[in-house]
């Protein structure tokens, strides 16, 4: 049996640390672009993927990926992620689809969430609904661990969390950070 043929969108990359990150989206959509000679989307993030920038010396980094995946003329986003060092696949087997929360709106004065991620390597959930209403109830922080998006998409895996938040979406603070940590806002 043949293969279908599918194609492949990045909609947003993020390599970020707890205290800051930057937007590598053109990154990894290079990547998309100009796959490996046997057209694996396969890299490890590090500073020197994304054209040597640091967003944050000396602290360890995390890369999450929101993609969409179109076959047979169906859409499908998923998200993976990992911590720098370790294999990121564009194409993993067996990806969850990203399943999004519920939107609870913003409060007057409020940062907005413009995205939020909680993945690993498989997939991953859209808790940006979750986040905006933790930062609504005056929350500073967020622990990462499931039990705070009450859903664990891989149970015994470890996940990262990704947050872009402010006021203006072409200003956004990118925050990350793996199971057990909190991330401060």
């Amino acid at each position: 049996m043949a293969k279908q043929a599918y194609t492949i969108t990045v909609c947003s990359a993020h390599w970020a640390s707890n205290n800051k990150g930057i937007d590598v989206t053109s990154y990894v959509t290079k990547l998309v672009d100009n796959p490996g000679s046997n057209g694996e989307l396969v890299f490890t993030p590090s500073n020197s993927f994304f054209g040597n920038q640091d967003p944050d010396p000396g602290n360890t980094k995390y890369c999450g990926v929101v993609v969409e995946m179109t076959v047979g003329g169906t859409t499908t986003q998923y998200a993976v992620a990992c911590q720098e060092g370790s294999t990121l696949q564009l194409l993993p087997d067996g990806f969850l689809a990203l399943v999004k929360q519920p939107s609870c709106g913003i409060l007057p004065g409020k940062a907005q969430v413009f995205g939020g991620i909680y993945a690993c390597q498989f997939g991953g959930l859209d808790v940006s609904a979750g986040v905006q209403a933790h930062m609504n109830c005056g929350g500073l922080g967020i622990w990462v661990d499931p039990r705070a998006f009450a859903y664990d998409p891989f149970v015994g895996t470890p996940k990262y969390l990704f947050v872009g938040y402010g006021t203006d979406p072409n200003n956004q603070t990118f925050k990350a950070g793996i199971d057990g940590q909190t991330l401060t806002f």
